[in-house]
């Protein structure tokens, strides 16, 4: 089922399906990136403000 409508998605916005998954990946990335700066950074930010 998801396969298939990773298909259909494909065919519908006339991208290839490989071409689809790698701007997905990208995007997974992305948004893994922000997720790890927001994490080390707010504990950071938390000791600074406690600091001064």
């Amino acid at each position: 089922m998801a396969v298939g409508s990773l298909d259909t998605y494909g065919a519908c916005t006339g991208r290839s399906r490989s071409l689809w998954s790698m701007d997905y990946v990208l995007k997974l990335i992305e948004l893994m990136l922000h997720v790890w700066v927001f994490v080390f950074m707010l504990p950071l930010y938390f000791e600074t403000k406690i600091m001064f």
